[in-house]
């Protein structure tokens, strides 16, 4: 096949071979892939034809072979080179000879609650066909990982998704650990970009650096763009594994940015319901402190906040949320005893060293908290608030120098702010 034709029937795959006259779904078009590590051992995956000759899989099936095959019935093809990316663990290999007819590509991304079906090599075994659908879309780098509940298992990373007409929409590459349910397969976005990337030559398979996976879901979870699929996956959890302490705490974390009653409500009862299956994390006792403080819960908040010390005495953000409590509660004294500790563990934290100047100030000991809203100011030096509060210490602590000095770095961030203030302090000296 010359190199044009070669190209145009590798086109045809991403721009739509069409779908109406292709098999729902196209199982001759996935393989078993076999990845030889050396004595004795094979790492064993799948694979979906992507083009002539060519098979895409996932970067960790083939990390480190000595040499690769593909396998379909019961014939075997050699491997003669493939094109890696570690960073969307992807490999496409050559595979010279290849008579299988390649997956037509899904013309556009899935939705939420479309049909899949998902094709592999569970164990070595198969071609095994399951079903399911999209339960969440996770932006990763310029594209969106798939979520679905199609069941896969070991031996199906690099199998096909497909929609319902068989086309291609992704590579299934992993499950997560707690529930079979929740799978996620990489787009075929991806495989078009190495495909067609010509800075990603093939070469000849060699060993090479196993593949490290990064701590993957909360790569995706820390985007705030994920947190519809981030709340969406931990309702999945919860469903699937009610009894794993682990899945409760998710989904309460995964309510976190929420400030309405109802919502505050849901969250804790999440908290108590992963505390009742297991009661020794101190990460979730804090967590609860925070969210029984929203509804001005003090008494319970604080008894949080205190488990969670009993469990971890230095468990810093625990004291620095409990003097935070404990200054809502308008006890000043024990909350600055509180900050005190937490800042010990934690001596970074402006809003902590804010909070202890708040509580010096409750206390009538303005000098001690102009001297640490200075602190808070110098890790965090634009929050405008804080240097109304520093003018407010440093007048009250006849500091006349202190004070102008902060109200001239609040006119510079906010001068109507600044002018409010001056005219405040005015008042309040009577001159």
């Amino acid at each position: 096949m010359t190199s044009l034709a070669r190209f145009l029937a590798i086109l045809l795959f991403w721009v739509g071979a069409s779908s109406a006259q292709e098999p729902a779904p196209p199982v001759h078009c996935v393989v078993k892939v076999l990845a030889d590590q050396g004595h004795g051992s094979i790492r064993q995956g799948s694979g979906v034809v992507v083009g002539p000759g060519l098979v895409a899989t996932n970067a960790h099936v083939t990390a480190g072979a000595l040499s690769v095959s593909v396998s379909s019935g019961s014939q075997t093809w050699s491997v003669q080179a493939r094109k890696d990316d570690l960073h969307r663990d992807l490999s496409v290999l050559t595979v010279p000879g290849l008579p299988l007819p390649a997956a037509p590509a899904a013309p556009s991304p899935p939705a939420v609650g479309q049909q899949v079906t998902a094709i592999g090599f569970p164990s070595g075994l198969g071609p095994k066909v399951s079903t399911g659908k999209i339960t969440g879309l996770w932006a990763y780098l310029g594209a969106h990982v798939l979520q679905s509940d199609a069941l896969t298992s070991r031996g199906s990373s690099g199998g096909a998704l497909f929609d319902e007409g068989g086309r291609l929409l992704g590579l299934t590459t992993f499950i997560f650990s707690r529930s079979a349910a929740i799978q996620f397969s990489v787009p075929v976005l991806w495989i078009r970009d190495l495909v067609e990337d010509p800075a990603a030559k093939a070469a000849p398979l060699a060993m090479a650096t196993d593949l490290q996976m990064p701590g993957f879901i909360d790569t995706l979870a820390s985007n705030p763009a994920n947190q519809p699929a981030w709340d969406a996956f931990t309702r999945a959890w919860v469903l699937s594994a009610p009894e794993d302490p682990d899945a409760w705490f998710a989904y309460a974390n995964s309510l976190e940015p929420a400030r309405e009653p109802g919502r505050i409500q849901e969250r804790i009862a999440a908290y108590y319901r992963s505390l009742a299956l297991r009661d020794g994390s101190p990460k979730v006792w804090n967590n609860l402190g925070v969210s029984l403080g929203l509804l001005n819960r003090f008494p319970e908040s604080e008894a949080a906040f205190r488990r969670a010390l009993a469990l971890d005495p230095r468990y810093g953000l625990a004291w620095l949320n409990l003097g935070a409590q404990l200054l809502d509660a308008r006890r000043p004294g024990d909350a600055a005893e509180a900050l005190v500790k937490g800042l010990g563990f934690q001596p970074d934290s402006a809003e902590g060293w804010q909070h202890l100047g708040e509580a010096e100030t409750g206390l009538g000991l303005p000098m001690e908290a102009a001297h640490h809203y200075r602190t808070a100011l110098a890790l965090s030096p634009f929050r405008t608030d804080w240097w109304a509060d520093l003018a407010r210490a440093c007048d009250k602590a006849r500091d006349e120098p202190g004070t102008q000095q902060a109200l001239a770095r609040l006119t510079a961030l906010d001068a109507p702010q600044a002018r409010a203030l001056a005219k405040e302090l005015k008042r309040s000296t009577g001159h």
